[in-house]
């Protein structure tokens, strides 16, 4: 197996690296077996991925809005 192969094999086996906190480890893992669930040709439910968007950040403790890139929040100088 090639290093990128290696790589993403090391960091999908320990989610709380992929999905540090504040984010929560439940919706993460949840998340990522919703995904790795679909093939290729599969229909995202996108309705489920938004829900486990929104109860991680209910559960962090964490707004929906405003989002970090819009403008006066952190990250907006990289929209620019």
């Amino acid at each position: 197996m090639n290093a990128v192969g290696a790589a993403k094999q090391a960091i999908r086996a320990t989610p709380d690296k992929m999905f540090p906190p504040p984010f929560p480890a439940n919706e993460g893992k949840e998340m990522l077996k919703m995904i790795d669930s679909w093939d290729y040709f599969a229909d995202p439910n996108y309705a489920d991925c938004y829900r486990l968007m929104k109860q991680a950040l209910q559960n962090c403790g964490k707004p929906e809005f405003p989002y970090d890139w819009e403008p006066g929040m952190p990250l907006n100088y990289m929209v620019k």
